[in-house]
């Protein structure tokens, strides 16, 4: 019996799931060079790197709604990419780019974070 938890289901625009592929580099580029290599940074990175695949692909079909299946793996690496990429947005200048980022990822956290 598998006991894992089911996948979630999130619904983003298209323009949501560019923002959401460039959050993931921002996080893949700062774990690279910031975070010591470990197995349990190794495998969220290839949770996020899997994910981002999975929204380009989707991408490519030029649907104004994206669907993904969001497994427990990459729900936990998306918790944690969100919690370092929203910390960074905090701190930075009040810009448009900002407001707009910690409300897209403000409302993944709640989602991620209700299911």
């Amino acid at each position: 019996m598998n006991s894992s938890p089911p996948p979630l289901s999130l619904s983003i625009t298209y323009k949501q799931a560019q923002r959401l592929t460039h959050y993931i580099q921002i996080f893949r580029r700062f774990a690279w060079e910031n975070i010591e290599p470990t197995a349990e940074r190794n495998a969220e990175l290839r949770a996020l790197q899997a994910l981002h695949g999975r929204i380009m692909s989707k991408m490519d079909q030029h649907n104004e709604s994206i669907t993904l299946s969001i497994m427990p793996d990459e729900r936990l690496a998306m918790k944690m990419m969100i919690s370092h990429v929203l910390g960074r947005y905090q701190v930075s200048a009040a810009t448009r780019e900002r407001t707009l980022a910690i409300a897209d990822l403000t409302a993944l956290k709640s989602f991620l974070d209700g299911n």
